[in-house]
């Protein structure tokens, strides 16, 4: 694999293990029972997950580490 590419898989597995981890919290408040409930909690646990990195600057370090 070359260097492009570990680089994309290890972003890939901190932003996988972070969703996971943020998941598994919401699981704790939210009770899923269906594949639409997932799929809504997944929606805004992913959103939020996304704005927690813009305010603590992650996603421009990682732009401007590229």
């Amino acid at each position: 694999m070359c260097a492009g590419h570990m680089n994309l898989a290890s972003e890939a597995l901190a932003v996988g293990v972070a969703l996971a981890l943020a998941m598994m919290l919401a699981h704790s408040f939210v009770q899923i029972k269906d594949y639409s409930t997932a799929a809504l909690v997944g929606l805004v646990v992913g959103a939020a997950l996304h704005l927690v990195f813009e305010v603590l600057g992650l996603n421009r370090a990682y732009c401007q580490s590229k």
